[in-house]
């Protein structure tokens, strides 16, 4: 990664023998040209540096957007949080250290991947840094992060070490993570390591009045709606999507957080129909039907939550400056 009066950039660099060692701060001096459509420079002169490169990267790491992209009493009391993962995942990007996302193999679960995936990707293009053997996404058929997903995780990891860079990835699990059964799996990352991140929306089921859980120990950060009181209405997609959009500055797709729970959605504007709920839009009010009777109430929260979520992201009650949403509910 270099530094110059404009800011933080990164460079593909040669392996050559010196007397210099990873992390190192060295002072260089060159010409700068293209070579086959890649810049380079060509070294006069390198000395080491007492430079204190940390404090920019940390800098650099915080993130531009913190504010979420809908106003909710849920995401207000995880914001801080949010914010801390998004400069985690941030810093790590900047310092050169592998991403690697392991996601639960369901509409929710893929859409946190993709939101984690596509921000992480925006925000190493606009640092121009090639995410080859730098970010990696994978799912994961058992709803907990078994130890065999750890075994492929730890075996791609020693390909990114071997043929990338020698840091070990920074490891984040979506839609899986909290509960008991990850314990495991998690326990041996920690033991070997590894820096792993959950962002999880499942009831962790241990859980003490300090809002600490039983993987708590093996992890840098967990985001979990249940440690601040809450449930698990707001969906880990919606968590990372929120998460994702500070992450890069430039990563938006409103219809991300909605497309969960295999929601689906018969039209854009007019009605909409859903697995379990339908809708219509008029006059800036929102008529919700519950059609599935024999399903729980909470479930019918969570769909609600989400129809709201696409309903403001895609603009549908915000066809005056004086549009309201309200939403009427019909069991």
């Amino acid at each position: 990664v270099s530094q110059s009066r404009y800011g933080i950039g990164a460079i593909e660099a040669v392996t050559k023998d010196s007397d210099f060692n990873v992390p190192d701060v060295v002072y260089i001096e060159g010409y700068v040209n293209e070579h086959k459509g890649r810049i380079q420079i060509e070294l006069q002169k390198i000395t080491k540096s007492n430079f204190d490169f940390e404090t920019i990267l940390l800098a650099k790491a915080k993130p531009v957007r913190t504010k979420t992209s809908i106003s909710s009493n849920r995401f207000e009391k995880m914001n801080e949080q949010m914010v801390n993962i998004a400069t985690k995942i941030r810093s790590s990007i900047l310092k050169g250290q592998p991403i690697m996302i392991r996601h639960h193999n369901d509409s929710d679960g893929v859409i946190s991947g993709l939101s984690l995936e596509q921000s992480c990707l925006g925000f190493m293009q606009n640092q121009g840094i090639d995410p080859k053997f730098q970010l990696f996404r994978s799912p994961s058929k058992a709803p907990y992060y078994a130890s065999g997903d750890v075994l492929r995780d730890l075996v791609l990891s020693k390909r990114f070490v071997e043929e990338g860079t020698n840091i070990k990835p920074l490891i984040i699990v979506a839609d899986n993570g909290s509960t008991p059964e990850d314990s495991f799996g998690l326990g041996i990352l920690s033991c070997l390591g590894y820096e792993t991140i959950v962002i999880d929306h499942h009831n962790p089921v241990e859980i003490d009045e300090n809002g600490n859980t039983s993987v708590d120990k093996y992890l840098v950060a967990h985001l979990n709606p249940y440690k601040l009181g809450l449930d698990s209405k707001t969906s880990a997609g919606m968590l990372c999507y929120e998460i994702g959009r500070m992450v890069s500055e430039t990563f938006e797709n409103p219809l991300f957080p909605a497309v969960v729970e295999q929601i689906g959605v018969t039209a854009f504007f007019g009605s909409h129909a859903l697995n379990q709920c339908f809708y219509t839009f008029e006059g800036g009010i929102v008529y919700i039907q519950i059609l599935d009777f024999t399903s729980n109430a909470g479930q019918h929260g969570h769909n609600i939550f989400q129809i709201a979520h696409l309903l403001i992201c895609c603009n549908c009650v915000r066809k005056s400056s004086k549009s309201k949403l309200f939403l009427l509910i019909f069991f």
